[in-house]
């Protein structure tokens, strides 16, 4: 009975001693972190902006040509349909 107390107490104190995590100051903060805060920052603002469009120019581009491919599908699917009722 003793034994395996003691073997619970024991295995209690390990995982007790490998959950804990360091505590963090400002200096031990990675770069790649700020630099990550940054953008999160940069995302997260208040500015009327789509968060699809906040990444810059090439979000903009990216999103017209994906809007133009989408109504050009969408007109050629008008066209086959016209097309087919005609037969």
């Amino acid at each position: 009975m003793n034994h395996s107390k003691r073997t619970f107490v024991l295995a209690q104190m390990a995982v007790r001693h490998f959950s804990r995590t360091a505590p963090q100051n400002a200096e031990t903060v990675t770069p790649k972190f700020q630099r990550l805060k940054e953008v999160q920052k940069k995302f997260g603002a208040e500015d009327n902006v789509p968060v699809y469009l906040k990444g810059g120019l090439f979000d903009k581009l990216l999103y017209q040509a994906t809007v133009i491919v989408t109504l050009a599908g969408l007109g050629l699917s008008f066209q086959t349909f016209y097309d087919l009722t005609k037969k």
